[in-house]
């Protein structure tokens, strides 16, 4: 049995952010590294330890925000009072200040030791060269650079709004607006010598060439995924689409990186190869699993180590119900990077089952929630129109007592989107996860805040959006009658036969996390659950980023693109940190090799330092510490390398002398 002392979570004594919102009250700080002292003590066996984790006592850590930036830290500065029963109901004024903590020596040595092996490491490390293709908006990449251990060097999107965007966020980076298939191309045929007359793009500018053999050290990326999402009703036998991952992999073979990883949704692990169209919305056949199969068959004919893993995105700081497939490859002699285990606790329809991926049986933080991603931002409402229902006596006065504190914006009005694209904050960071997207934010200034419009042909999606009650989860069938849709309502629709689509034209959940985010943002559609939990409108752009874990410093210029444009980008994106999360084993297995590299080359540099003197033409060895015969004349001697034997350390008798 192993004893333990109880640590408790401080954000425990914080109302929900709705209830927060009813009484009118500010929202309280959270912060999910927080804890305080329970005062109890408890036995448990050794394998019900799920992982480890540091704890520090506030006074003791000199920037708390470096050292939260570490997963599995955490800090406290208060205790469950004395003379309390620490069993019963602990409140926030039952805590009083702890004095105190004492540290393991061997855990002090620990940290102490890592972090003076991470100062050795990135004072000599360069950092991995990055080609991104199919980069879209840059989450992936964006990620994998926030981590230190890659630079995004180049970048291949054939959306003008992507392109745009990747400019303005990696700055670094040769931005390619281009094909991916005339990438690859140009790159071959510059290979072979070929002399190519200048690259242009659509718009005429002149195109950088594509980096040579050699210079790409990693290529990461997530080709197009219609072909294989199950949101894709009407999936096609021979989608062309599909072939892109060919591509993917022929850019593997061509470039030879020393890493590459693959990103794409679940569904292309089940996808069928040579399958046959059955009808409209189904095929058959096929090779099962068929493109699973060749992906890793392509990897490891290539000659790298290959692994896969699914990962659901709200276990890693994403308020995001969203999976995704990672594939990974490395070069032999290098070591495939680990899948990262859960960061946060998810209450999924799924339950992850512990594998050789995945050890833990739980997370160390809590779900991050939509309202620690929302509640810091600017609110504002949209006038309803009244075209459908007009205006009654209680609507009246609850917007004008709504507009005393709340912006009124007319969605109707003509413009590219609703509300300022550019503004301050409502307020400092209220939880943990707006600090760290505001953390590279220079001053107080909020882009992107924004919502899609409506022209006025389409002014009852207004009307339905300022009627659905402001209640969490709240949707479609709580609308009067006559603003309800005839395909989500009618009592002969698909929709009243598989559970009348609930969440279509729905209210967000300050306490849950969001669905997956889509490449259209339509109440009615798929994923219609997009109404701002507190305020009569559907999500903003910033917002929509935010549940994408996108930082509020990565701003789309909507200047030079469409909202919908930036709604597909996000749709489309990898969070960031997912691929933060994925990149930090990258890192170990790149610090490990650093460091084994710098010992082979000390113990080399010793070997080369052990000589052994011999007379020229003379076979006999003689000891470095012999004293010389003082009455023998000086023999001309040249140095010969003695063979070490690598397991310990020193020379053997046995060891041949080879003349050079």
């Amino acid at each position: 049995m192993i004893k333990i002392e109880l640590y408790d979570r401080y954000d425990s004594f914080h109302r929900p952010y709705y209830e927060e919102i009813l009484d009118g009250r500010a929202h309280a700080i959270r912060d999910e590294r927080r804890l305080y002292k329970a005062c109890l003590r408890a036995k448990i066996l050794a394998d019900q330890i799920d992982g480890k984790c540091h704890v520090r006592h506030r006074k003791d850590i000199e920037n708390l925000d470096q050292w939260k930036a570490e997963n599995d830290r955490f800090w406290v500065s208060e205790q469950v009072s004395d003379g309390l029963d620490p069993e019963g109901v602990i409140r926030k004024a039952d805590l009083s200040p702890l004095p105190s903590l004492e540290y393991a020596k061997e855990t002090e040595n620990d940290l102490k030791a890592r972090e003076s092996r991470m100062k050795a490491f990135w004072k000599h490390f360069e950092k991995l060269r990055g080609l991104d293709m199919f980069a879209g908006a840059g989450g992936l990449s964006g990620g994998f650079d926030k981590s230190g251990i890659t630079k995004t060097l180049w970048a291949v999107e054939c959306s003008e709004a992507g392109c745009v965007t990747l400019c303005s966020n990696l700055p670094d980076a040769k931005v390619y607006f281009v094909d991916a298939n005339e990438f690859l191309d140009r790159a071959i045929h510059l290979e072979k010598g070929e002399k190519l007359p200048p690259w242009l793009d659509c718009h005429g500018n002149l195109i950088p060439d594509p980096p040579k053999r050699g210079e790409v050290q990693f290529i990461l990326g997530g080709p197009p995924c219609p072909g294989f999402t199950i949101a894709n009703r009407f999936p096609k036998a021979e989608d062309i689409r599909n072939s892109l991952i060919i591509l993917y992999l022929s850019l593997l073979d061509f470039y030879r990186p020393t890493y590459f990883l693959l990103e794409n949704v679940e569904g292309m692990l089940n996808y069928r190869l040579g399958a046959t169209q059955k009808t409209e919305s189904k095929i058959e056949g096929g090779v099962k699993q068929g493109m699973l199969k060749l992906i890793l068959r392509a990897m490891t004919s290539l000659g790298y180590q290959a692994q896969y893993n699914v990962h659901q995105v709200a276990e890693h700081n994403t308020p995001q119900g969203r999976t995704r497939v990672i594939f990974w490859a490395a070069q032999m002699g290098h070591r495939l990077p680990a899948f990262p285990e859960p960061q946060n606790i998810v209450q999924t329809r799924r339950q992850w089952p512990p594998t050789w991926q995945r050890s833990r049986r739980a997370a160390p933080l809590p779900t991050v929630t939509i309202g620690d991603a929302l509640t810091d931002l600017p609110a504002f409402d949209w006038i309803n129109p009244h075209r459908e229902i007009e205006q009654t006596m209680e609507q009246r006065l609850e917007r004008e007592k709504r507009s005393d504190n709340i912006a009124q914006y007319d969605c109707q009005e003509n413009s590219k989107f609703v509300g300022k694209d550019h503004q301050s904050y409502a307020s400092r960071p209220v939880s943990e996860y707006q600090r760290k997207l505001r953390a590279n934010v220079p001053v107080d200034e909020l882009y992107n805040h924004v919502t899609l419009r409506w022209d006025e042909q389409k002014s009852m999606v207004i009307e339905q959006v300022c009627n659905v009650p402001l209640r969490p989860t709240a949707d479609h069938q709580d609308l009067p009658a006559k603003l309800k849709e005839r395909f989500l309502s009618d009592e002969n629709s698909a929709a009243s036969r598989q559970g009348n689509y609930r969440g279509r034209i729905g209210r967000l959940d300050m306490e849950g996390v969001a669905g997956t985010c889509m490449t259209r943002m339509d109440p009615s559609g798929m994923n219609g659950k997009v109404l701002h939990p507190t305020q009569y409108r559907i999500i903003t752009l910033r917002e929509y980023a935010r549940m994408m874990s996108f930082p509020d410093s990565h701003i789309f210029d909507l200047s030079k693109m469409r909202a919908a444009d930036v709604v597909r980008l996000i749709g489309n994106a990898v969070p960031p940190s997912l691929s933060y999360d994925l990149a930090l084993p990258l890192r170990d297995v790149i610090v490990d090799k650093f460091e084994a590299d710098q010992r082979q080359q000390s113990y080399a540099g010793k070997i080369e330092g052990l000589h052994v003197p011999v007379k020229k033409n003379d076979t006999s060895v003689h000891n470095h510490n012999a004293e010389s015969n003082e009455n023998e004349a000086p023999t001309e001697t040249e140095v010969l390398p003695v063979q070490i034997d690598a397991a310990n350390g020193h020379g053997s008798k046995d060891d041949p002398i080879a003349l050079d």
